[in-house]
């Protein structure tokens, strides 16, 4: 019976249920830990010699799937300018709506999971809490820079189900010996210098995807519902709640044609109307 294959087998379906997994045609770059005890090192990284972590911005429960905001890569990102809009009112849904919509920030790094070698380095996703652990242990003196290739130490990982289905509790420390990344110098060097780059693995969407999808989550109806024009960010809203900050001035006595009504969707679209002249950038992606 051939272990090896039975485990590669189970991982991918597990990489599967957790969401993780790629088509045929792309590799698995990445690892979760499961529930219980694992141990991986964490590798220098290959593209950045000041940190080993990559934070990515991502997106979730706005599209279908998880969206990567395109300012990973220094590029427009519409769901940003939306929220950037948003937070120019003083309306107070507004601004929780922004809130609602700014990215996550989700933390890669490059592991080697011990027991697992043969299968390469593989990116290991985690949230602020397990980031803040990781980063306290380096700023930790009886610790030190985990991460050294010669004299570093592995990091043990613990996960814990929450029995009330919340979030699975990660707790990390460091392995009280010193140790090389590998005993195989040439191993060693390889697991170095071949480590897969979150910012190719990752690929942002094209902006008018985005857009699309940003519109159909603040307007999941698609209808055409009349909204005022005044204050266009203040429109995207479908109830009115009270507001937490004064109410406008009264009006004056001179009168003011009233605001023209138009849809959601057109409102929208003006949000994003290119200035005249502008040429819609291409995604390289």
């Amino acid at each position: 019976m051939d272990l090896n294959a039975i485990r590669q087998k189970l991982q991918s379906m597990q990489n599967q249920g957790n969401g993780q997994a790629n088509n045929n045609n792309r590799p698995n770059y990445f690892w979760k830990p499961s529930e219980g005890n694992s141990k991986v090192r964490i590798l220098p990284s290959a593209f950045n010699a000041a940190s080993p972590f990559s934070e990515m911005k991502m997106y979730y429960g706005i599209g279908s799937k998880m969206m990567v905001s395109p300012l990973n890569w220094g590029e427009k990102d519409p769901i940003a300018e939306f929220v950037k809009q948003l937070r120019q009112s003083n309306n107070s849904e507004h601004w929780r709506l922004a809130k609602t919509l700014d990215p996550k920030v989700r933390i890669y790094a490059p592991v080697i999971v011990r027991g697992e070698e043969n299968e390469g380095v593989k990116l290991w996703g985690f949230g602020k809490m397990v980031y803040e652990s990781l980063l306290q242990l380096i700023l930790d003196e009886e610790v030190g820079d985990y991460t050294d290739a010669y004299n570093g130490r592995d990091i043990k990982i613990n996960v814990v189900r929450d029995p009330a289905g919340g979030y699975p509790k990660t707790t990390v420390q460091p392995s009280m010996n010193q140790s090389p990344v590998h005993e195989d110098a040439k191993l060693a060097e390889e697991f170095l210098r071949t480590q897969p780059n979150p910012l190719e693995v990752f690929k942002p969407l094209p902006f008018d995807t985005m857009k699309l999808n940003l519109q159909n989550y603040i307007n999941p109806d698609g209808g055409d519902t009349e909204v005022d024009t005044v204050a266009t960010p203040s429109n995207v809203t479908t109830t009115a709640q009270p507001s937490a900050f004064p109410p406008p001035p009264p009006a004056s006595n001179h009168s003011e044609p009233p605001a023209a009504k138009k849809s959601k969707a057109d409102m929208f679209d003006d949000l994003f109307e290119e200035e005249p002249g502008n040429k819609k950038e291409e995604s390289p992606f």
